[in-house]
């Protein structure tokens, strides 16, 4: 029996604090398309069979509107909402926990929207169609309950402030040895030309290097790897979380590792990345996305009919 096509679930319920605006829905590249539009047309292009975005409570009309044209071109996306306040958390949290809980409870929220294999990643990034490419191609051999496209550190920085990323350590056998989120991350000519500094999620400081390889929540799971997220969650909220603290999804995995839960495979790095934090990363971004569609690895209007004369008559 074939293995059906797995699916993709899209973070999408950020509140988008430092950005100031919904920066998922934000027509950042021509013709209206958000960054999120991006990953879908990727996704589908590659051989994912269905999306899930995981939204606030309360955003679900913006996103559907948003999302009625590639609907309308037959893909199949389905909405999960993110309820920081729902039957996932335990009750005597809900009264006092005004902050989301963070990407690995995130992801929980889509559980009974998947079956099967299926992919993870943010809606304010751009990853490219190679790395969604990579991911569709391990999930279909099956192999390890996880995997993870990486990407360089490098390529991922704001020169506009510090930057969230899991930082990986590989082994020779390209397995994920363990991946901490490191916090604030820049870089600091005053340690090193090569250097970036940043700190922990228990705020002691750190210092990496510009090619050290970084999650950027593109990653590939098999279906056992639900009741293991839920445990840990359950672990998290026992450990009485302060009002800052959030269940990463990559510090799930990293523990995982190291109880001998989970096995992470890491696939060939990503290349091409962009993404928005900061009101001025809007511009870049903008421009990148408008040389990609010049130089026709996308069309003008992601969804619908399209010519290289007209740029197509439907828009996202």
């Amino acid at each position: 029996m074939p293995i059906p096509p797995p699916s993709l679930v899209i973070l999408a319920a950020g509140r988008s604090r430092r950005y100031g605006r919904l920066k998922q829905l934000d027509p950042i590249g021509p013709g209206g398309a958000a960054l999120l539009d991006y990953s879908i047309y990727d996704a589908v292009e590659a051989g994912f069979g269905s999306i899930v975005i995981v939204v606030a409570q309360g955003r679900e009309p913006e996103f559907d509107e948003h999302l009625e044209a590639p609907r309308r071109a037959g893909i199949d996306i389905r909405l999960a909402v993110q309820d920081d306040r729902g039957p996932l958390v335990d009750p005597r949290w809900a009264s006092v926990r005004q902050k989301p809980w963070g990407t690995g409870y995130a992801l929980l929220c889509a559980r009974g929207s998947v079956t099967g294999a299926f992919g993870v990643c943010n809606a304010d990034d751009f990853y490219g169609a190679g790395a969604f490419e990579t991911l569709v191609e391990a999930l279909g051999r099956g192999g390890p309950a996880a995997c993870i496209v990486p990407f360089l550190l490098r390529e991922t920085l704001s020169e506009r402030g510090g930057v969230s990323r899991g930082l990986c350590r590989v082994s020779d056998e390209g397995r994920l040895l363990d991946i901490h989120e490191g916090l604030e991350l820049r870089r600091s000519d005053e340690v090193d030309a090569s250097a970036v500094v940043g700190v922990d999620v228990r705020g002691h400081a750190l210092t990496t290097s510009l090619d050290a390889p970084v999650s950027m929540n593109l990653w590939g799971f098999q279906p056992t790897v639900w009741p293991l997220l839920g445990a840990g969650f359950e672990e998290f909220l026992a450990g009485s979380p302060g009002e800052e603290d959030e269940f990463y999804l990559s510090e799930f995995v990293g523990r995982a590792i190291d109880r001998g839960l989970v096995a992470c495979d890491v696939l060939p790095a990503g290349s091409g990345w962009l993404g928005v934090t900061f009101p001025g990363d809007r511009a870049p971004v903008a421009e990148a996305l408008a040389k990609r569609t010049e130089s026709r690895p996308y069309p003008p209007r992601l969804w619908g009919p399209t010519t290289p004369e007209t740029g197509g008559d439907e828009c996202s």
